[in-house]
């Protein structure tokens, strides 16, 4: 018998979700599933039905307050303050980062 493995879809809402980096903000959702951005919606554009849609289907985190912002490097994070050897190459650098997270 093989093991079904049930999807994880998220729907993080925000008042500050700015969709690319040149456009202003909107309020809505980010919608995720397997870790993998598959929307981002504007609560103006979003039916009653729509809307109703997302809280059957989604776990909702309220971020309401919050901003969301695509790419954004954290230009103040020490990656290699303690000076480890493994940090010296700018690609391994790079790829332990990542490890982090987009914003790393």
């Amino acid at each position: 018998m093989q093991k079904q493995i049930k999807s994880r879809t998220l729907a993080i809402k925000s008042d500050h979700i700015f969709p690319t980096p040149t456009s202003p903000s909107i309020s809505g959702y980010l919608l995720i599933r397997d870790d993998v951005i598959v929307d981002v919606v504007s609560l103006k554009s979003l039916s009653t039905q729509d809307l109703q849609s997302i809280k059957e289907n989604y776990e909702i985190l309220d971020h309401s307050k919050e901003y969301i912002i695509p790419g954004l490097i954290d230009t103040n994070v020490h990656l290699n303050s303690t000076y480890e050897e493994d940090w010296s190459e700018v690609e391994k650098t790079t790829k332990m980062a990542i490890q982090g997270g987009i914003t790393t």
